[in-house]
């Protein structure tokens, strides 16, 4: 015997419809929150690799306004201890680092010329060795020497026993036209304290401070020189007060002098003294050699002829 299926009623068709239509909207909806966990997944990630490039750059921008504060201290300060106190002090924000000093060289030898967040008298601790090791390898790396590890670094071991909390340490030789005029040491407690870029844009910026340190000498020179100029010419015009200003009258003479230095002041020296009636002594003389020297002299022989 054959049985025959069922014949499908229209309710059973409205049924299936509106089952289908759920499994449709539900596929949906799952995709759509599918999708929405995916992108939110992928956002929240390039949120957070974009914190470390964030942080990055406000630290750039700290660093370059810390460049352009030196640019203008270069512009106002000329004096020579202002100028390395402010230049330990920018050194700090330049790098980001917790103290700073700088030494700098006259002829071969170093000696301290200021410090930040740190005393001289613990500068000055630092073994003599150690002083010489870094400077020698600053040398070796062209002006720049980074140690991101101070504790594990063999070269400067010895420095954990002046600082045992140094972690970082970067130092630049400051140079003008490729004459070495110091050397600028900073320092962080943690390790790994510095990057890369940190030590190329501390070079920048100990290329600024061998700039305004040469300007600074310049200036330094060219005011003493202007001193020592004022002088001579006070020199000369005191000079020129002990020469006779005007000639005596003699009875039946002309008598005219004048004098012309060959520097500022000289040893020239000529006077004319009426003795009595029938008498008139001339005198005549030259120091020998030049300058103030032979300024003195002459005036003291003008007192000893007067005298006499």
């Amino acid at each position: 015997m054959i049985r025959r299926p069922p014949r499908s009623t229209p309710s059973n068709s409205s049924a299936a419809s509106d089952v289908y239509k759920r499994q449709v909207v539900g596929s949906f909806i799952d995709c759509v929150l599918l999708f929405y966990i995916i992108y939110s997944g992928m956002a929240l990630l390039w949120i957070l690799f974009q914190l470390p490039s964030a942080g990055l750059m406000d630290r750039k921008m700290r660093e370059i306004q810390s460049l352009q504060a030196l640019s203008a201290t270069i512009g106002s300060v000329f004096n020579i201890e202002e100028l390395v106190s402010k230049t330990t002090e920018l050194s700090l924000e330049v790098v980001g680092a917790d103290f700073s000093w700088l030494e700098l060289k006259k002829n071969s030898t170093y000696w301290l010329a200021s410090t930040h967040g740190i005393k001289s008298e613990d500068v000055e601790k630092i073994p003599g060795d150690v002083k010489k090791t870094l400077r020698k390898e600053i040398s070796k790396n062209d002006g720049v020497l980074l140690i991101n590890n101070v504790t594990r670094d063999k070269r400067i071991k010895k420095i954990n026993k002046w600082k045992p909390k140094i972690g970082s340490l970067l130092a630049v030789s400051i140079r003008f036209k490729n004459k070495e005029l110091g050397i600028l040491y900073v320092l962080k407690r943690e390790t790994f304290g510095f990057v890369e870029e940190s030590a190329s844009l501390f070079q920048t910026f100990a290329d600024q401070v061998g700039l305004a340190l040469e300007n600074s000498n310049l200036v330094k020179v060219t005011i003493e020189q202007e001193i020592y100029r004022e002088e001579l010419r006070l020199a000369h015009q005191a000079q020129m007060r002990i020469l006779p200003r005007e000639m005596p009258e003699i009875k039946n003479v002309d008598t005219a002098a004048f004098c012309i230095t060959a520097n500022e002041i000289g040893g020239d020296f000529y006077d004319v003294i009426v003795v009595g009636k029938d008498r008139v002594d001339f005198v005549v003389g030259d120091v020998s050699g030049k300058g103030a020297s032979a300024a003195f002299y002459m005036a003291e022989l003008k007192g000893v002829i007067q005298a006499l």
